[in-house]
């Protein structure tokens, strides 16, 4: 878990290891939440449903591998996971993991990349997912 400079001299390349630039945190966040199904549309899992009360929370984790020098890339990781429970007597349960790699192939790049992993059931319309996405974001 480190972040590398490149040292180049004429006869040789040499990677070496810089702990100090790989960056961390985690968040967690407690929800209350409240939905009115005025019209569930072509969602089946929401039919059933008038209105619902949950709680729950949201945690997430993110890991930055900066680069520490301009030709190298930059990664992170994100995790989060959501959870909500009903207590308003409504088949409203949700639990979402979601999973994202990212990669910044270096500073002069305009071109990113990233893989989203995502399971269990969309929090706004209960749909069970189980999926993964390659996104390629291209900035000017």
């Amino acid at each position: 878990m480190s972040v590398y400079s490149l040292l180049a001299n004429e006869e040789k390349t040499v990677i070496e290891a810089d702990p100090t630039l790989l960056l961390d945190r985690v968040v967690v966040t407690g929800v209350l939440d409240y939905g009115d199904i005025v019209d569930a549309g072509d969602k089946t899992e929401l039919e059933t449903i008038e209105e619902y009360q949950r709680f729950g929370y949201d945690v997430r984790a993110d890991w930055f591998h900066l680069r520490g020098n301009a030709n190298l890339p930059q990664t992170s990781l994100r995790l989060d996971y959501s959870l909500r429970e009903d207590f308003s007597g409504e088949p409203s349960d949700a639990r979402m993991f979601k999973g994202t790699l990212a990669v910044e192939p270096d500073a002069a790049s305009d071109f990113s990349f990233k893989l989203v992993y995502g399971v269990g059931e969309v929090l706004t319309s209960l749909k069970d997912v189980d999926q993964w996405k390659l996104v390629i974001g291209y900035k000017q």
